[in-house]
Order: C-alpha cells, then structure tokens, then sequence
C-alpha cells in the first residue's frame, strides 16, 4: 500500500524540482537580457555627463541613465586624445632627461622608477 504513495510523493517533487529549474533558468535568461540593454546607456561616455548624482546630464538631466537615453539625439562621445592626455615630451613611464631639465625640474627630485 505504501508503494504507490511513495512513487506518487517522488513524481511530485521531482516535477516541482524540474518546474523550479525551469523558472530559474527563464530569471537568468531574462537578467541577461535586461543586461544588454542596461550596458546600452550611453551616459558615461557622453560629453554632457557629468558623473553627480545631483545633476547627471546638463542636457536631459531626467532621462540621464536610464532607458530612455538609449537613443538620445544630443549624445556626444568623449573626445579623449592620448597625445593631449600625456605631457610633451613623456612617454608612459619615463620622461626623457632632456625635457625635464628644460622644465626646470631637478634630476634628483624628478627620476621615475622603471
């Protein structure tokens, strides 16, 4: 008589372990997707962002960050220039002797280490 209770009791929570991984598999699927459209949001890379949480955008400070700015029309890229970036005359780690001695820096005071 316990037979068909026990075969009973383990097909129902064998279907409900399968009907939860079923669920947490369409949590993850979905996360992911949302995900995607989140990393679309071109706010930080954008010339009028202004990274306070007071005032984020100059131009539309209410849509600032959120899906709405997916497809802004003022977006203007960061024009970063690596050449702009990094004084004349320096390379990234060391600056050569010539330029730091016509800056007036003294060798002592102004060698880098390797």
């Amino acid at each position: 008589m316990n037979e068909p209770l026990h075969f009973l009791c383990s097909a129902c929570l064998y279907i409900l372990l399968m009907m939860f991984l079923v669920a947490v598999c369409f949590a993850v699927q979905e996360g992911i997707i949302r995900l995607r459209r989140l990393h679309q949001i071109p706010c930080s890379r954008c010339a009028f962002f202004t990274g306070d949480y007071r005032l984020k955008c100059t131009v539309h400070p209410c849509r600032a960050l959120s899906e709405e700015a997916i497809n802004c029309l003022d977006y203007e890229p960061i024009a970063l220039s690596p050449i702009a970036v990094l004084p004349p005359g320096c390379l990234r780690v060391k600056c050569s002797s010539k330029k730091r001695s016509q800056s007036g820096i003294s060798s002592s005071a102004g060698t880098l280490s390797s």
